[in-house]
């Protein structure tokens, strides 16, 4: 499992709670060069808070080239918009696998 920036073990289950900003599940890797910052977690963005995963698509170079929410049923939509602005954004390790899949979840904290 991956690990959240906090330095958890990462989501164990297929829409699991994080009480972390921000986790990922992406088996093998870390953040870019093993530094939260590609994690970044944008908590206070939208006026109402939730959490949200999002189903990525990652590249060998460790870029994000898809995220897209995985429900967003009840979800305010600023935090719809911001998580995939963000996971669009995150970074993680190169890997040998030419496209890899997993998950990134955030908990947006209300403004």
């Amino acid at each position: 499992a991956g690990n959240n920036v906090n330095g958890s073990n990462g989501n164990k289950g297929s829409t699991p709670e994080t009480k972390q900003a921000a986790d990922f599940d992406l088996d093998g890797r870390t953040p870019f060069n093993n530094d939260n910052w590609y994690l970044q977690y944008p908590t206070y963005t939208c006026q109402k808070g939730g959490t949200i995963t999002l189903k990525i698509k990652v590249d060998d170079g460790g870029y994000v080239k898809y995220a897209e929410p995985l429900s967003v049923e009840g979800i305010d939509p600023c935090v719809v918009e911001n998580a995939r602005k963000y996971a669009k954004k995150a970074r993680f390790n190169a890997s040998s696998k030419p496209m890899q899949e997993g998950t990134i979840t955030y908990k947006f904290k209300a403004q």
